[in-house]
């Protein structure tokens, strides 16, 4: 919708099935998932400081450096990845561009939209036991607003940009209950760099808008489980994993950025070309392949590997 309420995008036919779930309720099913399976060892207060393409990689602990070998090393440690830094994977990291800021609330109904505003993007959605909250830090009221840690400036900010989020914001208690990240993308040649391998945020790092950046981290894993049971040898599987998994991502990343791009869009003329004639058309385009391709691989594809 924009900032008055009116559609902007409604993709034909019945709406996609969504559940919003919790990043920490995600995160119990895997450690449930993970202490289930008796030959892994999960260790807690240890950090990866290095690593080398040989598969050493060196942790520090309170008691002290340890270095442990490996088969396989997968660099799963995001946007800031040490190992992506120790292995030759041809990076480029952009600089930090928009922020984005985030919440959890209770008290207050989700709207179960987002809205291209004035002042950029905001969405509520409920969640278990709550409303989850975002909005683009794009608009100069806004950046002020966080620049000097003033809730009350940023609940002005929004509310004259869009009337529901007075209400949102209000139920954000203090500054320190706002999760605030700025965007950081990551494009990397190559994916792997001997035993070591990387997925996530380590090796395609994406804008926000298209919601899917813990999708493709999963879909990394499942991928490059499905290519090491098929692969005769590890840097065969290796390469069939980037082969799979690039293409597919690139696109979602190019997706989000353009939709980021379109969000914020502040000028009058700007948005009412976007709204009247952009958004119209993407409408038409929308559907179920579309959303095929921001997936990234079939669901079936990806029961079948789990199950394997």
């Amino acid at each position: 919708v924009d900032g008055a309420g009116r559609i902007l995008l409604a993709p034909p036919g019945p709406p996609p099935r969504g559940l919003m779930v919790r990043r920490a309720a995600l995160q119990r099913l895997l450690l449930d998932a993970v202490a289930a399976e008796p030959g892994i060892t999960c260790r807690f207060g240890a950090e990866v400081v290095a690593s080398d393409r040989a598969g050493e990689v060196v942790v520090e602990t309170a008691a002290g450096v340890e270095r442990v070998r490996g088969d396989l090393v997968i660099g799963a440690d995001g946007v800031h990845s040490r190992l992506r830094a120790a292995g030759d994977h041809g990076a480029r990291v952009s600089k930090p561009g928009i922020a984005y800021l985030r919440a959890l609330v209770t008290g207050v109904v989700a709207r179960g939209e987002e809205a291209w505003t004035a002042a950029g993007l905001f969405g509520s959605f409920a969640v278990d036991g709550g409303t989850y909250v975002f909005a683009s830090a794009g608009s100069r009221a806004v950046r002020r607003a966080l620049d000097a840690r003033d809730l009350d400036a940023l609940r002005a900010a929004w509310a004259d940009a869009y009337a529901p989020a007075a209400e949102l914001l209000g139920a954000v208690a203090r500054w320190d209950d706002l999760l605030i990240n700025r965007v950081t993308r990551v494009r990397c040649a190559r994916w792997f760099d001997g035993r070591q391998v990387l997925v996530g945020d380590a090796v395609h790092a994406m804008a926000p808008n298209l919601g899917q950046g813990a999708n493709s981290a999963l879909v990394d894993v499942a991928v490059l489980l499905d290519e090491l049971r098929a692969a005769a040898t590890m840097s065969e599987a290796f390469a069939r994993y980037q082969r799979r998994r690039q293409p597919a991502v690139a696109w979602v990343a190019r997706t989000a950025a353009r939709l980021g791009g379109l969000a914020e869009l502040t000028h009058p003329v700007a948005r009412w070309l976007r709204d009247r004639v952009v958004m119209p058309l993407a409408a038409r385009r929308a559907g179920d392949a579309g959303m095929a391709s921001v997936l990234q691989e079939p669901t079936a594809t990806l029961l079948a590997i789990g199950r394997a």
